[in-house]
């Protein structure tokens, strides 16, 4: 039995009435199987608490259940999407050996709560939604490849799972393949070791649909580099789809091939940025929804509030609250939460934006001095970034048009609106503007 797919459904079955089932709903049916590299099963929980709870409390229980179920002794690796932080793998680091093939590998083994309906649209996400099912309704035409960049916990995989679920609902038929790049890596160098980078490639070169995730990590990996380049070719001529997540734009991925670094640029890059209050309640109003948990709007926005840092933490934190009140049997009130999450809430840097931070980074950034935002030149080189100063202080605190004119020289409000609403204009058009605005919010939210 090396179906992937059937190895963790017969396992489930066996798991299920074995674990108390809030324990089963709440953590094992966010396991999805991810690939089958020697003998190790690779899960993915899409949650790093959840991974980390899981691996270090259930992995022998899941072990054995395998072995059970199916004959099979496997290793269990639960994984969590990479935030760029971990080793990287070494190309001559393999595993043991093993007969299988990556021919024995599923295709179309997506994660089917990743979905474009359950995915909660913001002003920080839109465009990449919106391109992401583009994208699944034409898939190998006008945005081929489709490169989409963001930090951890932003979307990304989930948007890549929605385009796949999207495709292979419209097309049963369809040949889909989801990898992160560290085991289409493992799988890599496990072919050329067992002599089968024939197998290798057929699966890769003759898929409908390819979901990359971390790109990032091909990085310095020039002979994987070399067999992405000619994979990405095979693909793209032959008019398929090619999906690949990153947490940085191409431009920006070190010791990266000129040749690769172009194909990625080839077709759409969008970028997805950190969720804004607004959408951080609707996504917990959402998961709560989903789950069905019994919080108030109080609880899940004081938890927006205090967890700003990325969707996965957000959604972490509501998940702990609720598995720690069925333990105990206790309402969730925000002292309930303020005590459960109290080393998360320590950990986030509460920080106050003010107009005086706003100039330090704006006036850092064009290379000017505080001063000079305030005196009364109209200079083209200090009156720009006067104004883009000004949106920045009117979209980021919740200080009048009147306040903001008094901050930088005595301005009235006229003068600041102008400089508002011109600066919001030039957004929609000029990217390159558009991007460099988003690059200091963040660096004034660090």
């Amino acid at each position: 039995m090396n179906d992937l797919s059937t190895i963790w459904q017969v396992t489930l079955k066996k798991l299920e009435p074995r674990l108390q089932k809030f324990i089963f709903d709440t953590f094992f049916t966010r396991l999805f199987p991810v690939s089958l590299v020697d003998d190790t099963l690779i899960l993915n929980s899409s949650d790093p608490v959840l991974q980390k709870f899981i691996q270090e409390n259930y992995s022998k229980t899941i072990r054995d259940t395998i072995r059970e179920a199916t004959g099979l002794s496997l290793q269990v690796e639960i994984i969590a999407p990479m935030s760029g932080g971990e080793d990287e793998p070494d190309l001559f680091e393999v595993t043991e050996n093993t007969d299988l093939s990556p021919l024995d590998m599923p295709y179309n083994a997506m994660n089917p709560k990743y979905t474009f309906e359950r995915f909660v649209k913001g002003k920080s996400n839109e465009f990449a939604h919106a391109a992401s099912l583009r994208v699944a309704e034409a898939p190998g035409t006008t945005y081929n490849p489709f490169f989409i960049y963001g930090g951890v916990g932003l979307g990304k995989t989930h948007l890549m799972h929605a385009i796949g679920n999207h495709i292979y609902k419209n097309n049963p038929m369809a040949r889909i393949v989801y990898i992160p790049f560290e085991h289409f890596l493992n799988e890599f160098i496990s072919a050329i070791r067992n002599d089968t980078t024939r197998e290798f490639r057929e699966r890769y070169r003759n898929v409908d649909l390819l979901l990359i995730d971390d790109i990032q990590f091909i990085s310095k990996k020039e002979e994987t580099q070399t067999e992405f380049f000619h994979t990405f070719n095979a693909l793209y001529n032959a008019k398929k789809q090619i999906v690949i997540a990153c947490d940085r734009p191409p431009k920006e991925i070190p010791a990266l091939e000129e040749r690769i670094r172009t194909r990625f640029e080839w077709g759409m890059i969008t970028d997805i940025q950190p969720p804004d209050l607004e959408t951080r309640v609707a996504i917990l109003q959402a998961k709560a929804k989903e789950e069905f948990m019994n919080v108030s709007d109080d609880v899940l926005y004081f938890i927006a509030t205090n967890i700003k840092s990325n969707i996965r933490e957000l959604e972490g934190a509501l998940l702990r609250v609720n598995a720690r009140s069925l333990l105990m049997r206790q309402t969730v009130n925000i002292d309930f939460v303020n005590d459960t999450l109290k080393d998360t809430l320590s950990s986030q840097k509460i920080k106050v934006i003010t107009i005086d931070l706003i100039q330090e980074v704006v006036a850092h950034q064009y290379s000017i001095t505080i001063s000079d935002l305030k005196a009364k030149t109209r200079a083209q080189n200090i009156a720009f970034p006067r104004q883009v100063a000004m949106y920045l202080s009117r979209s980021m605190t919740d200080t009048s048009l009147k306040k903001i004119g008094e901050a930088f020289g005595g301005r009235d409000h006229a003068t600041v609106l102008h400089a508002i609403e011109k600066i919001d204009e030039m957004r929609s058009s000029d990217t390159k503007l558009d991007r460099f605005i988003k690059e200091m919010i963040q660096q004034i939210q660090l």
